[in-house]
């Protein structure tokens, strides 16, 4: 025979349902609540010795003081006394760019095309070193030739502080598209573009120095020139570059 409840009981239901009725809510709430309701909950500390940190916001599009570099360049980079004229060449003393680091969150487009080795080797330096200079990076990536400028533009909406590109089929493109965004910088990694503009910065090498269809290059194209290293110390050289306003010059590297 099943029990029959007491007075007692069905009373505690017929208070909790009007205490919910009216917004007070239940015992487990009031435990919840905080004991001084005319203060704010505290916030909670992290880890002793740990700094949090806010995530970058989804929206780049989000005015913002423009990024300067972290460090400077050491000698040998440039003559101070001659600085390199607009389009000119530098071939900066080796690791002379490693005291150049962007600030942490700078926001990078990763732009590529092609799936053959050289730009597989690009694409893999400028994720490391994204990764190891906490940049906040993104990718776009060309799917054929009649996506070349459309890819560029996607890149461009995305409104970056630095947008860098890696395949020889972006050249031709990007030779089009840089001079009508004077206010967007690009960094050109393993080729240069014949006539840069003040925005386009290019990091390259002998065997990586292609400069667009039916022009010479300074030197004969070389695949198996695309080393880890290489690609490493060209995005280095060439966002330092950027970093501290040397650019529309090519940067070569020795």
């Amino acid at each position: 025979m099943r029990e029959r409840r007491s007075p007692r009981r069905r009373t505690d239901h017929e208070q909790l349902a009007r205490r919910l009725k009216a917004g007070r809510g239940g015992p487990q709430d009031e435990r919840r609540a905080h004991p001084h309701p005319g203060r704010r909950r505290p916030r909670r500390a992290g880890r002793p010795g740990h700094r949090l940190r806010l995530r970058p916001s989804d929206d780049w599009s989000r005015p913002r003081p423009a990024p300067s570099a972290v460090g400077s360049l050491g000698p040998g980079f440039v003559d101070p006394s001659a600085p390199p004229t607009p389009e000119g060449t530098v071939t900066p003393r080796p690791g002379s760019w490693d005291g150049v680091h962007p600030p942490r969150d700078y926001r990078v487009v990763l732009l590529s095309a092609g799936d053959d080795a050289p730009t597989r080797a690009l694409v893999a330096a400028v994720r490391s070193w994204a990764a190891a200079e906490h940049v906040d990076l993104r990718t776009v990536t060309a799917a054929g030739e009649a996506d070349l400028v459309p890819a560029i533009t996607r890149a461009l909406d995305l409104h970056p502080d630095l947008v860098i590109s890696a395949g020889d089929a972006l050249v031709d493109p990007l030779a089009v598209v840089t001079a009508n965004h004077l206010a967007q910088q690009f960094l050109v990694v393993g080729a240069e573009l014949a006539e840069p503009t003040h925005n386009v910065t290019a990091a390259d090498w002998s065997g990586a120095s292609y400069r667009g269809e039916g022009l010479g290059a300074s030197s004969n194209y070389d695949a198996a020139s695309f080393t880890p290293q290489r690609c490493d110390a060209a995005i280095r050289a060439g966002a330092a570059a950027v970093l501290t306003g040397l650019t529309g010059i090519v940067v070569w590297l020795a």
